[in-house]
């Protein structure tokens, strides 16, 4: 079974896709070079696809749902303020400083946090510019990271990563054509 099929969101067309090379008699290491190539240009054009049109969709339609979060987390960061304010009152006395003191952080920190909504949120549209070389940085750390943490299937019981699979499979054929000779 290719590496591959352990890859989110692709691993279940990519398993298609090997069961249908495998029948064509291709070893393990080129049906996984030639799913990898598929798998890398079909994610770049998703990634652009996002960059370009989705994350500048998002940059104004995210606005005003992030700021409705900012004021719900206000409110209710406010309502022990409320509540200890409203204890003192009913016993006749003044609320401590404290309290207002409270009150006021929660202001302040909720004034900062729609600002910084409101000038943080539209910079997602940079994503229209960015260039192919970031995107390809993107897709290549990405890989990075998914062959650092998964194993491999098969490989039990101890855990080889994708690539180190890939790599053993092509050992293996060479060995096994040089063995031919």
């Amino acid at each position: 079974m290719t590496p591959l099929a352990e890859l989110p969101v692709f691993g279940g067309p990519v398993l298609l896709l090997d069961r249908a090379l495998e029948h064509t008699g291709m070893p393990l290491w080129l049906r996984g070079a030639v799913e990898l190539a598929l798998v890398s240009v079909v994610a770049y054009l998703v990634l652009r696809l996002l960059a370009k049109r989705l994350l500048p969709w998002m940059a104004v339609a995210l606005v005003r749902p992030a700021l409705g979060l900012v004021g719900v987390a206000r409110v209710v960061l406010l309502l022990p303020d409320l509540a200890v304010a409203r204890c003192f009152r009913r016993a006749g006395r003044v609320p401590p400083e404290l309290t207002h003191a409270y009150g006021s952080l929660v202001m302040a920190l909720g004034d900062g946090a729609e600002e910084a909504v409101r000038r943080g949120v539209p910079l997602l549209s940079a994503g229209r510019r960015a260039r192919g070389w970031v995107l390809t940085t993107v897709l290549v750390l990405a890989f990075l990271a998914w062959n650092n943490e998964t194993c491999a299937p098969g490989a039990e019981p101890a855990c080889a990563t994708p690539v180190a699979r890939w790599t053993d499979a092509l050992t293996t054929w060479v060995d096994a054509q040089s063995a031919e000779e």
